[in-house]
């Protein structure tokens, strides 16, 4: 196994950010400790390298890796507020898991079958510390008939809806202040990706989570998510920038510690659910980030199907250098949103659907629209032109082209 070599040498990073690179790897690997203490002795801006350590949500690892490495090369000060703040992390990530448990418990009473991953799972499981991986909320996956159901029994618990998404609902206790991403679906629909429940659910596994069985995604299954969302935060942060778009570099993290966990992945099972879904190549894509920019390791086989995708080194490289160049978080904001989208896909009615999806949400009546303006049956053709009229009176001419503009051209 070796790791996939692109165009973008390491010295065009600048030293925080390659240290935060080296950094943002479990501790099982070792292999970066002699480049962690030569990056430590060379001038830093440790007030930026703890604040972007804190945005891309790799302080607790950045201190993890300091502490094992140069404790005394690190100023006392810094070194003892990285202490401080991965000490406050994992004081956060047990009581989110004693959380967790006790919704799984509840879910499971209910005879409702739930997928949790991210959070406390991922922590665990992938990064072999609940400490390690900081999350602020938990992520439960449910079958679309019984999302209903369970939003229900979350609201029966206190839980109150904060915002409500095409695959997603986002719900917070009223006095815990718990936040609970409820899933339908792994992505939106405009995404295209239909990853099923039932498919997951056969293939879930086990994982002893502070002494409780509960079930997760399994490897596999768990690298496709991490590779499409990943994907996703990256499309959907040009433009506008996504809230919390700064972490990615932390969920390309994931994917690299993933690899690492993980030594038997079933890679022709991975292959083969990804050809039926239409991933490859963001799967591909994922695995070059993990790759050029963790220097995580690749089996010849995927490294020589990332060889013959020319484009995605030029993608991979590009957002290499937005991180060396620009603050955290504008990681691939200056693409061009129809190459990035087009080079990702390799289906045409995947690259068209999200075009399409829109149209539809554009012009296609809603009940809200029907109540706004009531038409006899002979007439209800009428509506298709009232919804644009409606769209536009309620959020303006102006708010409503720059919105249409970005989504047809996919431009910066």
């Amino acid at each position: 196994m070796r790791s996939c070599a692109l165009t973008t040498p390491p010295g065009a990073l600048r030293p925080e950010v390659d240290l935060l690179l080296c950094c943002a790897r479990p501790p099982r690997d070792t292999t970066r400790a002699a480049r962690i203490k030569a990056l430590v002795q060379a001038p830093l801006c440790w007030d930026t390298l703890l604040a972007r350590a804190a945005r891309h949500g790799l302080t607790p690892l950045l201190a993890w890796h300091l502490h094992a490495t140069c404790p005394a090369a690190v100023p006392p000060a810094h070194l003892a507020a990285l202490r401080a703040a991965a000490h406050t992390t994992a004081l956060a990530n047990a009581f989110w898991t004693d959380a967790l448990l006790t919704l799984l418990a509840l879910f499971e009473a209910h005879g409702l079958p739930v997928l949790p991953y991210k959070g406390p799972t991922l922590a665990l499981g992938v990064y072999g510390d609940l400490a390690l991986r900081p999350f602020s909320d938990l992520d439960l996956l449910v079958p679309a008939r019984a999302f209903t159901h369970a939003t229900a029994l979350l609201r029966a618990q206190g839980f109150r809806l904060y915002r409500a998404f095409e695959a997603e609902s986002c719900l917070v206790h009223a006095t815990t202040r718990i936040t609970v991403d409820l899933h339908r679906g792994l992505v939106p629909p405009r995404f295209h990706f239909p990853l099923d429940f039932a498919r997951v659910w056969q293939a879930r596994q086990p994982l002893a989570l502070a002494g409780t069985p509960v079930a997760t995604l399994a490897p596999e299954d768990l690298l496709i998510v991490l590779c499409v969302q990943a994907v996703r935060d990256a499309w959907e942060a040009l433009p506008p920038p996504r809230a919390g778009s700064d972490s990615s570099l932390l969920k390309i993290g994931d994917i690299g510690a993933l690899l690492q966990a993980s030594p038997g992945l079933d890679w022709e099972r991975v292959l083969a659910d990804m050809r039926r879904l239409g991933g490859q190549r963001m799967l591909l894509f994922g695995l070059c980030l993990a790759s050029e920019l963790l220097g995580t390791a690749l089996p010849e086989a995927i490294q020589s199907r990332v060889q013959a995708l020319p484009a995605l080194g030029g993608l991979t490289a590009h957002v290499r250098t937005q991180w060396g160049q620009a603050a955290a978080g504008s990681v691939a904001r200056s693409l061009t949103r129809a190459r990035f989208h087009f080079a990702l896909r390799e289906r045409w009615r995947d690259r068209l659907f999200p075009y399409l999806y829109g149209a539809v949400l554009l012009f296609v009546p809603s009940d809200h629209d029907r109540r706004f303006l009531p038409l006899p049956a002979g007439l209800a053709w009428l509506s298709y032109g009232i919804r644009p009229l409606r769209v536009v009176r309620a959020y303006g001419l102006r708010r409503v082209w720059q919105h249409l503009y970005h989504w047809l051209t996919w431009s910066p």
